[in-house]
């Protein structure tokens, strides 16, 4: 019988993917201390996209995203799309670890060569995502506590150091300023969600599929925003505004006696596990897009290759930060086709077949 993920592991998995996006791949906030406004302001408006996926789920009975590519656009299109979606969440995972290898020799392992950092991440996170959907679940949920836990000591450490203050003035930000960081916020993380359209295919149950879309999003958005506000109210606007990692930073603020020396080690043990779990969700999408193209591929196979091509295209990237910056800002841009376009036709296109099923015969 095959594993299926249960809705606790699910939102787990939805809020730690959410969670690592914002603070191993967070940049300057041109906003300063009025980020999580930005940050709900892009929740907003990806709201009707994430309904969109949960519809194109109930639409194809919880269907994989390739298997609803072929139902959409037929055996060429559809062979087309998967392979397209195939490689976009494979190159998302070589900018995720790219992105950790150049915060990992500015902060706590400048010393570490990139390509171990890098095949250290994608072979753990290759190996979760050739596991079943339920083993993978269940590790989620492990994370997610110790994440949660690591979080929620950073905060009650944090409590000496902030300011209230440091949070005015509220929407000091210009318009366009919050529009350009909404718009990033909209771009990573909530509309990368569209991958556990891969994912959650398993969970037969309409209803334990929206829970978990509905309550994994809001407390992922919800740790984040506390977080910035965290952050703005221990470092302020101003490093906010002109610091790449003010997350990272505001731990280092922290002043503690002999027992606890580096808070920074707790914050950099919660950035790799958010991390870990987003790569494995990618690259366990990249296996299933295989897999659909490739009957024939061995599943563990197709894991240990990709793996190891993540790893070394990330290993060249992590050595320019300029590069990878400049990619990073670009992927705002050519990730509107796969996370906004082509669900959007996919849904149209959805809700003309299940009216022309349901006046033919019933829709199971």
């Amino acid at each position: 019988m095959e594993e299926k993920m249960s809705g606790r592991q699910g939102i787990c998995l939805l809020a730690l993917f959410i969670l690592g996006s914002t603070l191993v791949t967070e940049d300057i906030h041109p906003t300063r201390q009025d980020a999580w406004i930005a940050l709900l302001m892009g929740f907003v408006a990806a709201i009707p996209f994430l309904l969109i996926y949960q519809r194109i789920q109930h639409i194809f009975c919880g269907a994989s995203l390739y298997e609803v590519a072929f139902a959409v656009f037929g055996k060429i299109g559809g062979a087309v799309i998967s392979a397209l979606y195939t490689l976009f969440f494979a190159h998302l995972a070589v900018m995720i670890v790219s992105r950790f290898i150049i915060f990992a020799h500015m902060t706590t392992l400048a010393q570490t060569p990139g390509i171990w950092l890098a095949l250290v991440i994608s072979g753990l996170a290759g190996w979760m995502g050739a596991v079943g959907a339920q083993r993978f679940g269940r590790a989620s949920v492990m994370m997610f506590l110790l994440v949660a836990l690591e979080l929620v000591a950073l905060h009650l450490l944090s409590i000496e150091k902030m300011e209230p203050a440091r949070l005015l003035p509220i929407l000091e930000a210009s318009p366009w300023a919050l529009a350009d960081e909404a718009f990033s916020f909209f771009s990573v993380p909530f509309t990368q969600t569209v991958v556990f359209l891969c994912m959650f295919h398993g969970i037969p149950d309409r209803s334990e599929r929206s829970k978990i879309w509905r309550i994994g999003t809001v407390m992922g958005v919800l740790i984040v925003v506390v977080n910035l506000l965290r952050v703005a109210m221990v470092l302020g606007g101003e490093i906010m505004g002109t610091m790449y990692y003010s997350t990272f930073l505001s731990s280092s603020v922290i002043g503690l006696d002999s027992v606890l020396q580096r808070v920074e080690v707790i914050l950099s043990h919660a950035f790799f596990l958010s991390l870990f779990v987003k790569v494995a969700v990618y690259l366990h999408a990249s296996c299933q897009g295989c897999a659909r193209l490739f009957p024939k591929w061995n599943i563990r196979t197709t894991a240990i290759v990709l793996s190891v091509l993540v790893a070394t295209a990330s290993a060249i990237f992590g050595n320019s930060v300029t590069l990878i910056s400049e990619l990073y800002f670009a992927y705002r841009i050519y990730t509107i086709p796969f996370q906004v376009l082509l669900p959007v036709i996919i849904w149209i296109r959805g809700e003309f077949i299940l009216r022309k099923q349901r006046k033919g015969a019933p829709v199971a």
